[in-house]
């Protein structure tokens, strides 16, 4: 988005930081992983998904995935599904605990229709219990939740030079997404 040398200097718009958020592409050994962050997908080249899919060097592709942002459909592309990822990887997913939440049912479904290994850390959120009126009057508008315990998450072991099944080990409410129904 900097203009080259000789091109009209144009001004910089207001970005949504889940355009520009930091994806990660991890080798070790014979092992890569993509880290999707919170990245979302953009019709523009310049942005998101596209800008990385344009910009990446001739590499292996992932057997391992982090879905990014939390496995919203704004951040599904499926050129990175083809093009960056193993057939069928190991895919982890993340739920955010605000609004509508996140993944909703229908997003794990369509993830499991990409892989049929799929992990989230956690079930989701409960609602707070209602409090007295007057507290709540004063918290109107304060987003609320509550994290049950310790927070999930999934362990992927393998050995650096690949060829063993990944061993993937779950804690404190992680699971494996059943098939879509």
């Amino acid at each position: 988005m900097i203009p080259r040398p000789g091109e009209i200097q144009k001004r910089i718009i207001d970005i949504n930081p889940n355009s520009t958020s930091v994806v990660l592409w991890v080798s070790v050994g014979s092992q890569s992983a993509l880290l999707g962050a919170d990245l979302e997908h953009s019709t523009r080249r310049e942005e998101g998904w596209l800008a990385v899919l344009n910009s990446r060097a001739d590499i292996n592709k992932a057997a391992y995935f982090k879905v990014p942002h939390h496995g919203s459909p704004n951040a599904d592309c499926p050129q990175v599904w083809d093009q960056m990822l193993q057939q069928d990887p190991l895919a982890v997913v993340t739920p955010f605990n605000s609004g509508k939440g996140l993944p909703q049912p229908e997003d794990l479904d369509r993830l499991k229709r990409r892989t049929s290994n799929l992990y989230c850390t956690s079930k989701g959120k409960r609602r707070p219990p209602r409090r007295d009126p007057l507290v709540e009057k004063r918290l109107k508008g304060v987003p609320r939740y509550i994290v049950d315990g310790q927070l999930g998450h999934v362990r992927i072991r393998c050995p650096m030079s690949g060829g063993v099944t990944p061993t993937v080990e779950l804690f404190n409410g992680a699971f494996k997404v059943d098939n879509p129904a």
